[in-house]
Parts: C-alpha cells; structure tokens; sequence
C-alpha cells in the first residue's frame, strides 16, 4: 500500500506523465487539441502558474509553478478529464497513464535554463522533427517568438528567474539550445554531472520552492568588495598569475585540471564583481552550463584554505586597479543583449 502524497505548495516543478504500459496517449491530432485545451481550462480551476509544456506521443512534461492548490490535486483532475476523453472516443477501459506521475522540484535558475532547453529538445531527440522545424505540441513555438499559442504559458516568468531582463534572459535559452544541438556530447556530460548534484525527490516527498543555503566555507560577498568596477579582461589576468596558467588557456577550449580549475575560480569571482552570465557568454563564449557547473564546483570542491588563498593573492593583485563607476556602466552596456 503506497503512502499518500503529501502537499507540494508553493513550489516548481518537472512533471512527467507517462503512458501506461508504454502505450500512445495521443492517436491523432485532435488528442493533443484536447489536452491541450483541459491544460488551458486547468489553469482556471486550480490555480497554478504553466511555465513550459511538450507533449510526446507516449509521454508529457510539464513545468509548472504551484501556489495554494497542491501539485496533486492540479494533476489529477487533470489526466482523469483527459483519461475519461480518450477512453470514451477510442472505446476502451482502464488506466491511461502509468502509476503516478514523476515530479522533480527546480530550485535553481540555472537547472532552469537546462530544463527548459530538455523539455523543448525531447521531440527533436527523439525523432519527430528535425532541428529546424518547431514541434507543433510544446511551448517552445512561444520561447522562439514565432506564434502565439492558445495554452496559457507564462514565458516571462520562466525568463525572469533566467536573467536580469527578458531580452537577456532570451538570448541565455537560445545559445543554451543551439549549444545543446551543436555539441549534444559534451552538453550531456555537463547535464549528468550537474543532475549527480541534486538530491533525490519523490513525488510524496513535502518539498517547498526554498533555495539551499550555501556551505558556511563559501566566502561572503564582503570579502570580493575590493572587485567592484574592476573590468573583467583584468579580472581574468589576475585569476590567471594566482592560478599559475596562461591567460588564454582560461578562455579556451583547454579541459586540463589546472586550467579547468582556474575557469571555475574566474567565473565565480567574475559573479562576485558583479559580471552576470550573459557577461561572460559574450565576451568569452562561455555557455550557460558551463558557467553553472563551474560556479559551483568553486562553492563545493574549493576547499576553504584554497578560497582564502584566492582572496588574498587577488587583493594584492588588482588593489587599485578599479577603473571607476562610469567605466563598469559601460562595460554592461557593451556586452548586454
């Protein structure tokens, strides 16, 4: 006898239903019209926030933001009404989906923007289309700007927790997704290595959307303050002489475990002084799974002597080397899109 679920409020999450046994959930294409017309109405009935969708033939992800309305109840009622759908018009009895369905919390902006490029990649990975056509059946029509869809997709959300604007945030996903497709071997291993990272969950799990709290070895703000209005290229030489590793070698393509650690020691401390993501994507060719990884390989591989060591060789390095509030404006300006 399995537990009952207990509530998942106030949280979001990756939902996937599967069809029992393996067997279609869509026949044809007036199926996927309906569900996506009760993911619509559901909206109404139990509040709650769709940030992305895709429906497969045998399977559905959904990305959704829950409030009050727990993520049971929402899902629920709505496989039951699609459940009743199909079995009325193709005549058969039973369970649909299989068992309940997976949900996986997203506490991170960073898992975000992986997920959302996985979810909308599902139909191309699988063979349904290929990398130029946009798959009629998810949200990523609405991520593209190429239409307007019907499903009530909250985009803008999902774009503000990825970046400092919408623009921004846009520009992340799309480099995030012509990544993913250009070099899919390597962006795997970057996806396993960042999934070993977050712990385990189950639907009757009670978890709540709260971000962890980093390790106590993790230094705070303060101590980078002597960072402010350093430009990034100086940033860089100097993570690079505390390293002991040639300045190009950082930026590069270079996978030695000198160098690897040296990029995981620039990103940070670029972050610290204020450089964001799209910073580092634009003047370095960094990709937002990169930058993810190696941010937090610096908070938890980096043991604390090291982190201090790092403070204090970059303090003496770059002491008066800010180049003043003016010049810091302008270097976002410069790189911002």
């Amino acid at each position: 006898m399995r537990k009952p679920r207990l509530d998942t409020r106030n949280g979001l999450y990756h939902v996937i239903a599967k069809g029992n046994d393996g067997r279609l959930l869509f026949r044809q294409p007036v199926d996927f019209t309906k569900f996506l017309h009760l993911l619509s109405d559901s909206r109404d009935k139990d509040p709650h926030v769709l940030l992305s969708y895709c429906l497969m033939p045998s399977h559905i992800h959904l990305l959704v933001e829950t409030a009050e309305v727990p993520l049971s109840k929402i899902l629920h009622r709505l496989l039951l009404r699609y459940s009743l759908y199909f079995n009325k018009r193709y005549e058969r009895s039973g369970h649909l989906f299989q068992n309940r369905f997976m949900a996986k919390p997203c506490k991170q902006e960073n898992y975000l923007l992986q997920l959302l490029v996985y979810i909308h990649d599902n139909p191309r990975k699988a063979g349904l289309v290929d990398g130029v056509v946009t798959y009629p059946y998810s949200s990523e029509r609405i991520y593209q700007r190429k239409v307007a869809i019907r499903v009530p997709v909250n985009n803008m959300r999902a774009l503000a927790m990825i970046g400092p604007s919408p623009k921004a945030a846009w520009r992340a996903y799309h480099h995030h997704l012509n990544y993913t497709r250009n070099r899919e071997d390597e962006q795997l291993d970057v996806m396993r290595i960042r999934s070993e990272t977050e712990p385990s969950f189950h639907p009757d799990q009670e978890v709540y959307f709260n971000p962890k709290p980093l390790p106590e070895s993790v230094p705070t703000a303060n101590e980078f303050d002597f960072l402010t209005n350093v430009p990034l290229d100086l940033i860089c030489k100097a993570v690079a002489d505390v390293m002991d590793v040639p300045n190009h070698s950082i930026v590069g393509r270079s996978k030695h475990q000198c160098v690897s650690r040296a990029r995981s020691v620039l990103i940070y401390v670029a972050g610290k002084a204020g450089w964001r993501p799209v910073d580092l994507m634009r003047e370095y060719d960094f990709n937002p799974a990169t930058i993810a990884y190696h941010r937090r390989r610096y908070e938890m591989v980096f043991d604390p002597e090291e982190k201090e060591r790092v403070v204090t060789e970059l303090k003496r390095l770059l002491k008066g080397k800010a180049g003043g509030k003016d010049m810091k404006v302008k270097a976002h300006k410069e790189f911002d899109f």
